[in-house]
Order: C-alpha cells, then sequence, then structure tokens
C-alpha cells in the first residue's frame, strides 16, 4: 500500500518529466504500482508532448496484416507481443494463406 507522501511524489515527480521506471525507483515501488497509480485515478500526462508522436504512415503487421500506426520513435513490423514472439511461424502461415488463395482461384502452380 503507497502512503499519502509517494503517491504526492509520483504527481510531483512525473509532472517534473520523470518517466516510470525512474519514478518507482526513486520511490522504491514497483513499476507497476506506479502505472497502476496513474491508471486508477485517470491521472492524464503533464507533459506538453504528446506521449507518443505519429508519422501519419500505416504499415501492416508482417503476421496477420492488421494495420499499424507507425511512431516517430521505431518503425512497427508486428501488430503485438504475440506476432512478435511468433513471428517465424507467421510467416509460414503467410504463405500457407498466399497458397490457399493461389489453388481456390486456379492459379496454383503445384503440380
Amino acid at each position: 500500500m503507497m502512503t499519502e507522501y509517494q503517491k504526492a511524489q509520483i504527481i510531483k515527480l512525473r509532472a517534473t518529466g520523470n518517466g516510470y521506471e525512474k519514478i518507482a525507483k526513486s520511490l522504491g515501488i514497483s513499476l507497476n504500482t506506479v502505472k497502476s497509480f496513474y491508471r486508477r485515478n485517470d491521472i492524464v500526462n503533464f507533459s506538453d508532448e504528446p506521449a507518443m508522436t505519429y508519422t501519419g504512415e500505416t504499415t501492416y503487421c508482417e503476421n496477420y496484416g492488421q494495420p499499424i500506426r507507425q511512431t516517430a520513435k521505431q518503425k512497427k513490423r508486428f501488430c503485438c507481443d504475440k506476432c512478435l514472439c511468433g513471428a517465424g511461424s507467421g510467416r509460414v502461415l503467410e504463405t500457407l494463406r498466399r497458397a490457399g488463395s493461389a489453388i481456390r482461384s486456379g492459379r496454383s502452380t503445384v503440380r
């Protein structure tokens, strides 16, 4: 359980631009505790800049084809951690999907 002092410090440190991880370390509490505090209390980001800056570019997940809004920070290739961890198996699935599509349309190269 967090003390009132810790709660006040979380708000103060975040307002001065500190990240969740730095706040957690400086107060000696869990990173997830800091994140949960913000979520539960519906506290907005005090920064003048948005948390993420989108570039306007949209790419598609290499496994599922889901659209991904790209950020300025790093170009993403997968829509979720599940895709990222199973990246190899997703490519196999995509190959099978394409092969099935080709067979249904009569463009099969399999003899």
